[in-house]
């Protein structure tokens, strides 16, 4: 389980625009084995300040998934990029 923060601008039920910052957790999830169901991989909102109504949440959980996407892209690119270092 990581916790990651994400600033984005939320577009609210009346229209309006407003900055939050969102604490989530990405949790890994695991596959099913002989006496465990398993758990898919999620996304969960810790915290979104300031405060949004609870319909926004699911615009937000998106954002979240996409923001990790990133992070896993970038860990990737790092680790790419040390391993052609360490062949060099």
């Amino acid at each position: 389980m990581t916790h990651h923060t994400l600033t984005t601008t939320l577009t609210l039920p009346n229209d309006a625009t407003q900055e939050v910052t969102v604490t989530y957790t990405h949790h890994r999830g695991y596959p099913p084995t002989l006496t465990d169901p398993g758990e898919p991989e999620s996304v969960e909102i810790q915290s979104v300040e300031p405060d949004v109504p609870i319909e926004c949440w699911d615009v937000l959980a998106v954002e979240c998934w996409e923001d990790y996407a990133g992070y896993v892209a970038d860990a990737a690119e790092y680790r790419a990029r040390i391993r052609e270092d360490y062949d060099d």
